[in-house]
């Protein structure tokens, strides 16, 4: 929360998602937490926003993606299931074009993809496609 930098980063991807599952666990015991979920969740929603490009993908390459959607989607899943909302109809909106990234990115062989960007990984890694799909 001290560094300005980390919203407009993937880093800030995952300290949301541990301020989004710390809050949840505390929230019941320590009643002062207040809106923390919420403003972490705002945050996360901000980053993810400067994070993916238009078009739903991002500039570093299938290694960063996956490493940020794997901290992302814990987030974005635990916060929706806390709110008693559907976090399918959350990821699909939110992510709809990144559906298009993920598909150009794969390669012909299986759970590939075409290494880009400064991540020269060419492995789908993490929970992220079985997410989406």
């Amino acid at each position: 929360m001290k560094h300005e930098y980390l919203y407009r980063c993937n880093q800030g991807i995952g300290f949301c998602r541990a301020r989004i599952l710390g809050g949840l666990y505390l929230q019941d015991t320590w009643p002062r937490v207040g809106n923390y979920v919420e403003k972490a969740y705002t945050d996360l929603n901000e980053i993810m926003d400067g994070y993916l490009n238009k078009d739903g993908g991002i500039d570093e390459g299938i290694g960063y993606f996956c490493q940020s959607f794997q901290a992302a989607l814990p987030a974005f899943i635990a916060y929706a299931n806390n709110q008693g909302l559907d976090f399918r109809k959350i990821l699909k909106k939110k992510f709809k074009k990144t559906i298009k990234y993920i598909a150009s990115m794969s390669s012909t062989a299986q759970g590939k993809a075409i290494p880009t960007g400064d991540c020269r990984t060419e492995y789908f890694c993490g929970d992220v496609i079985p997410i989406m799909a």
